[in-house]
C-alpha cells in the first residue's frame, strides 16, 4: 500500500488505515495465540498432567465437539468413573457409613446385653455347669 500511496494511486489516509488494520490484525493474532497457550495451560492443570504432554493431542473444535456429545456411547464408562470416583463423594459416603455404624451402636445400647442359656447340664452321669450358669 505504501508504493501506491507514494505514486499517488491511493490516498495517504488509505495507506494509514491499511497499516492500522494490519497492526490490529497482528495484535489480534498474537492475542489469540496467547489465549490458546493459556487455555492449554489451564487444561493441563485441570487434567493434572504436564503441559508438554498435551503436545500431540488434537484440540480442534471438531474433535472437542465429538467428545462433548452427551450421547456418545464411548464416554459412558469415563463419565461413570468420573462421577463415582470423585473424592468429595467418596468422603461423603465414608462419613455417612461411619454415622450409620454409630447409630446402629447407639440403638444396640438401648437394650441390655443379656445372653440366656442352660446353666446346668447332665452329661454321661456327670453334672456340669455350662456357660451362662
Amino acid at each position: 500500500m505504501g508504493a501506491r500511496s507514494e505514486s499517488g494511486r491511493a490516498s495517504p489516509l488509505n495507506a494509514v488505515q491499511a497499516k492500522l488494520l494490519s497492526g490490529r490484525s497482528r495484535l489480534a493474532l498474537e492475542d489469540s495465540l496467547r489465549q490458546e497457550a493459556e487455555g492449554q495451560a489451564q487444561l493441563a492443570d485441570a487434567v493434572g498432567c504436564p503441559l508438554t504432554s498435551l503436545g500431540g493431542v488434537d484440540l480442534s473444535s471438531s474433535t472437542l465437539n465429538a467428545l462433548l456429545d452427551p450421547d456418545d456411547p464411548r464416554l459412558a464408562p469415563a463419565r461413570r468413573a468420573a462421577l463415582l470416583g470423585r473424592s468429595d463423594l467418596l468422603a461423603a459416603l465414608a462419613t455417612y457409613a461411619a454415622a450409620e455404624a454409630a447409630l446402629e451402636l447407639e440403638i444396640d445400647k438401648q437394650y441390655p446385653d443379656i445372653h440366656l442359656g442352660p446353666g446346668f447340664t447332665y452329661d454321661q452321669g456327670q453334672d456340669q455347669m455350662g456357660p451362662g450358669g
